[in-house]
Order: C-alpha cells, then structure tokens, then sequence
C-alpha cells in the first residue's frame, strides 16, 4: 500500500508539474506578445482594445480571470475569480521617445488552480488503477509461495517457543523440510543458540541472587554486632527508618521506638559548634548527603533523661533514588569525662604556677626592699653600691617571674620585650638626673625563650649596662648606650651593650682584670650557657654575648 501511494504521489507530481510547465508557458507568452498592447492602450486610454485584450487572455485554459488597472482608478476586467485561485500580478511599462521607461498600470492574472488540479487527477488515475492492479497480483503469488515455504515453519516455531519456553531440559527445536541450510534454518540454529544462552544467564543470575542474599545476611550479621550503634536516616523523609541492636541499648528505646523518629528528638539542645540543634543536625546531614565524611560530636538523651557524649560518623550509602545516610555512634562520655578532668586539672596547675611566679616576684621585690632600706641606712657608700648592685640583680630575675606570671605560656615569655623593658628599668634606676645620656634599643621581633635563658640574660644585660652607666660617661654630659638582640643562627641569640664612652683602658683584659661584675658575666656567657663573650673595638666600650638557647627545654 505505501508502494501504491508513493507510486501514485510521483505520478501525480509529474502530471502537475506538466500542467503548471504549460501554464506558466502561457503567462510568458502574454508577456512577450501582449505587454506593449496593453502599454499603448494604457496611454491612449483605449478601452477597446484593453477589453479585447482581456477577453482574448481568459479564453485561454486555466485562466478565469483578467485585469488590466492603470493605477489612476481605471481597470478593465474579463472573466471571474474563482475559490483558491492563484494571481500573477505583471507590471507594464512604457516606452518613452526621450529613453527610458514609465510604469502605466498592472496586468494581474488568475489560475484556476482547483481545475488545474482535477485535470492532473483525472490523467493519472488510469495509471494508478493499473498500478493496484498489478500490486494485488503480486501481493497474492508472493503470499502463497510464503504461506507454502515460511508461514508453516514459522509456525512450528512459535508453537515449539509457546511451549517449552526456555525451560531447562526441553529438547531443541528443528524442522522437517525438504530444502536444508536456508533462512529458516538459520534462525532455528540462532534460536537454539539464544535459548542456551539464555538458560545459562538464568542459572547465573540465580547463583548472583543466592549470593547477594547471602552477602546481605552477613552486612546484617556485621551491622547487628558492631561495637557501635548503627542509625540509618532518610535525608529525604527525615527521619531513622532502621537501627542495630546497639543503637537499641544505647538510646535505651526498641528498635520500634526509633524507627520513623526525627533525630532532634533524641539529642539534647547543647551543641559543639554554638548552632540551635536543628541547625545543626540539618548542616552535618547536608554535608554528608553532598559526599563529606562527616564526624560530630553529639549529647544523646536515654529514654531514662541520662545524658551520653557520643562521637557521630555520618556516610552517604549508595541506595536506588534515595538518600540513606548511616550514623555511626560511638559513647565517649567517659574519655569526654577525663578529659574535662584533665582539663580542670591544668587549669588549677596553671593557676598554682601563676600564684608561684606572683609569689617569687614579690618575695624578690621584699628582698630587694630590704636591701634598699640597708644601703639607705648604711654609712660606707661602698656597701651601699654593692647592696645597690644586688637590687639590680634581683629585680632583673623578679621581671622574668613578673613576665612568666602575665604570660599566657607560662614556661616562655618574649625575651625581646623583656630586654626592653629590664633596660628602661636600669635606665631611670642609673641615669636618672642626667638627661643627656641616653638609651637605644634595637629588639629583633618575635624572640621567645624560657626561663632558663631568659634569666641569665637579664643578668649579663643589668651588668653591662650598669657598667656603661656608672663608669663610661665620667666627666660627661652627654652619651649613648646601646642596646641590641638579634637571632644569629638558629640556635644562637646575641644580646650586645655598648656606649660612646671614655672607653675601657689600653691592655685591659676583661677576664683578668674585670672586677666581680664582669667576672660574672663571663661566668655566665661562657659556662653557664656555653657561649661567648667578645669586646669591640673603640671608640667607647663594646660587649658581645653569643647565648645558646636550645640548652632548656620548656618545664611545662
């Protein structure tokens, strides 16, 4: 039938094309032999001739309708329009003697196209009658020649099909045909193929099935006898929708009292990071459902109201369409509760510590009182100096524990600041009165040390620097003492002290010469911290201590 109508359609198309040819042929031919008639006529306003014209056109085939129209308002007709009629619209133009053209008016042509049309139906039905003819002749040979040869064997083989299916055992399917090797043949061999292969692929997918049965028994088994309680949430029902018999014990509810239970309703409302509890619980399973491996921690509320921390791994599961999150519950309440033990422990430790640093502190600036009050009253000014170089000392090591006790790290302190704040501190207790010697500070920032090395350069500095500011500036009335720490290596600080001063006598060796004071430094840089201690050339007097300060580690 699709032949026929298709056969019938080309047939069709070739007749109209033919006609339309012819037409179109015509309107040409109007305009060749026609358009300078109708061009003088326009001119010479002669209607006569423009009616002949159009009375002449609408005698032709196919043509219903012919109009001639100047532009002005003056047309000339013949014949009448018809349904579905197509129009041509021909300008006409005339010729003037001066040259060139002048458009006069419009020729405008109708087809009838409904008769153009039954005429092509009627030339090409005789050839589509023929053509049904000789498709129905064919039809009937080829059905029976197919309905002898095919449709017998094909039906043998839907029958065999039908019957046994492809069930194992059944006996495979053949034909009893005279012609072997065919089509026929061929598909019988590709069904007995595919009928083993399917049988195969069915004993294959029923030990899969046997397996995956097996496999889900031991999750179950795995699940129901983890250490932990195991919560399984639907992100999009919001609520547990299963749990293992741990997760039973640990809320202290049946498993059908946490199934269908929105989370919020089993924690309490305090929450590690400051969030309302919903807030909470919606951010952590957010993250999770986006693929996170998320870990928070949260207060679980027993059915009896005791309070459980427990430690909550949430992991997206692989699941048909819906988002199943497990929640792993692990009670940490106990190393939750030593660690707040611990905890308050070193707070009152750091406390006690502070109170040790306030107490030594205070104990020192006593010591140094007393001291003071004996220089005060005693009558040799060289005791006095000496008392007075005691004080030094010991309000040098008083700053470390006053440092050490305003520190939030109570074993370290910043040694620069310290530095600093020891040479104000001998500045006003040495120099006071005398304004024109003054003292420079030079800090590398971000020293840190404890207090093992902290003291021992508060010392070497109070000891120089009282040096520089008893004997360096004798007979003077102005100066400047220099103060400066830097880190050198990794290990190594250098803390230098020098002035401008009268300078140190020509041959003078500090380790032989030097009086306690210096000794004592010498003591210190070199054997104590295992350093060295340099002098510098003139102008003035130049010390340079190289400590080490890896030798103490921190004492907390």
């Amino acid at each position: 039938m699709t032949f026929v109508t298709l056969s019938s359609a080309v047939v069709f198309a070739i007749e109209h094309r033919a006609k339309r040819i012819i037409v179109d042929g015509e309107v040409e031919a109007f305009r060749a032999s026609q358009v300078a008639s109708i061009a003088e006529g326009l001119w010479n306003l002669d209607d006569g001739i423009l009616k002949a014209i159009a009375d002449g056109i609408v005698n032709y085939p196919y043509f219903c309708r012919a109009a001639i129209d100047d532009g002005r308002g003056i047309s000339v007709k013949s014949g009448e329009g018809a349904e579905g009629s197509e129009e041509i619209v021909i300008p006409i133009f005339k010729t003037l003697p001066v040259g060139g053209e002048l458009r006069v008016g419009s020729l405008t042509l109708e087809i009838d196209s409904r008769r153009l049309l039954a005429d092509v139906a009627s030339q090409a039905l005789p050839v589509v009658l023929l053509q049904v003819l000789l498709l129905a002749v064919q039809s009937f040979v080829v059905l029976f020649f197919f309905s002898r040869k095919v449709a017998r064997h094909l039906s043998r083989i839907a029958a065999y099909i039908i019957k046994n299916d492809v069930r194992l055992g059944a006996p495979p399917l053949g034909l009893e045909k005279k012609y072997k090797d065919d089509e026929l043949d061929f598909l019988v061999r590709a069904y007995n193929r595919m009928r083993e292969d399917v049988a195969e692929s069915r004993r294959s997918e029923t030990r899969a099935m046997e397996d995956l049965v097996l496999s889900e028994e031991r999750s179950r088994i795995l699940v129901e006898e983890a250490p932990d309680a195991i919560m399984m949430f639907d992100a999009d029902a919001g609520v547990f929708v299963d749990c293992n018999r741990r997760a039973e014990d640990l809320f202290g509810r049946s498993r059908a009292e946490l199934i269908g239970t929105d989370p919020v309703r089993l924690y309490s409302d305090k929450t590690d990071d400051g969030l309302p509890i919903r807030e909470s619980v919606a951010r952590s399973h957010a993250a999770a459902t986006a693929g996170e491996a998320v870990m928070v921690m949260r207060r679980v509320v027993r059915s009896d109201g005791e309070i459980l921390d427990c430690e909550v791994r949430l992991n997206l599961l692989p699941s048909d369409g819906r988002r199943i999150i497990r929640l792993s519950y692990m009670d940490v309440t106990e190393r939750v509760r030593a660690e707040e033990a611990i905890a308050r422990s070193l707070r009152e430790k750091e406390v006690l510590i502070q109170e040790v640093y306030h107490r030594t502190k205070n104990n020192m600036q006593l010591i140094s009182a007393f001291l003071g009050l004996e220089a005060e009253s005693s009558g040799e000014e060289r005791v006095a100096a000496a008392l007075r170089d005691m004080i030094g000392r010991i309000s040098s090591m008083a700053l470390v524990h006053q440092k050490l006790y305003m520190s939030k790290d109570l074993s370290r302190i910043d040694l620069g600041d310290y530095v600093s704040d020891l040479a104000s501190s001998i500045a006003c207790a040495y120099l006071e009165g005398r304004r024109g010697i003054s003292v420079s500070v030079d800090i590398e920032p971000g020293i840190v040390s404890v207090i093992d090395v902290a003291v021992p350069c508060g010392l070497v500095l109070n000891e120089l620097m009282v040096n520089s500011a008893k004997y360096a500036f004798a007979g003077r009335e102005s100066g400047t003492i220099s103060v400066s720490l830097r880190r050198v290596a990794a290990s190594t600080l250098e803390l230098s002290v020098s002035d401008d001063g009268v300078g140190l006598p020509e041959l003078f060796d500090f380790r032989r010469d030097g009086h306690v004071g210096l000794q004592t430094v010498v003591s210190i840089v070199e054997m104590q911290m295992r350093g060295e201690l340099t002098l510098g050339p003139g102008p003035g007097t130049s010390f340079t201590a190289a400590i080490r300060d890896d030798l103490f580690g921190p004492r907390l």
